[in-house]
């Protein structure tokens, strides 16, 4: 049920121990790319559970991944999203709005963040669509104080065997949770594998690893 779901994501991200909580448990938002401006980065999601991580924790996943732009969930988060070739950025604030931020899952993009001294922070999502994507990203977040790079997620491995192939690929997150005012953001690595059928190419395994969590 979604209420047991955010409940658990809620508390476990408002911690006392938030690196502890992502070092065993994912939380994947969407993937697709959305278009135009948002109206609004408050959002209301809904997250099921998909079983266990390699850690042991629990793989939650977006209800709605192929269309982040409903609110009709239980969990109020500030969501970022990201556009093809676009730049999108959100601003919280010390008061007022969801204590909780999470961006969608970054496959190729950059996120990056700026503060200021009365507690609001810009984070911004990059996505620059084709040839050197990074160097472009870095030049265009280059006013962040802290980034957040595919080279910094996008581990991965392509292994073809006697009958099975080895498939891994890295991705990436980025948290944001208030306490008293103060935000503090949180990034995260995951390895997402699967075992195929070399012949006819179905899955017969998956599982997802948590290869990193600290502050951004």
């Amino acid at each position: 049920m979604p209420e047991i779901e955010c409940k658990a994501i809620h508390d476990g991200l408002l911690s006392k121990d938030t690196i502890g909580f992502l070092l065993n448990t994912v939380i994947k938002t969407g993937t697709d790319a959305e278009s135009g401006v948002p109206s609004s980065a408050t959002r209301l999601f809904d997250f099921t559970n998909k079983g266990k991580t390699v850690q042991g924790g629990t793989f939650y996943d977006h209800v709605s991944s192929e269309n982040t732009k409903l609110i009709s969930g239980i969990l109020e988060v500030c969501y970022l999203p990201w556009g093809r070739n676009s730049g999108y950025h959100i601003i919280l604030e010390p008061k007022g709005g969801p204590d909780i931020m999470m961006t969608a899952m970054l496959s190729g993009c950059s996120v990056g963040y700026v503060s200021s001294e009365d507690g609001h922070v810009r984070v911004s999502h990059h996505n620059i669509q084709g040839g050197y994507t990074e160097p472009a990203q870095r030049k265009t977040l280059g006013f962040a104080e802290k980034t957040f790079h595919p080279s910094d997620y996008k581990d991965g491995d392509y292994k073809k065997g006697e009958g099975i192939t080895y498939v891994s690929e890295g991705y990436g997150f980025v948290f944001g949770v208030r306490r008293d005012g103060n935000w503090t953001m949180y990034r995260q690595t995951i390895l997402d594998s699967r075992q195929l059928d070399s012949y006819e190419g179905t899955v017969l395994s998956t599982s997802v690893s948590i290869t990193g969590a600290m502050i951004l």
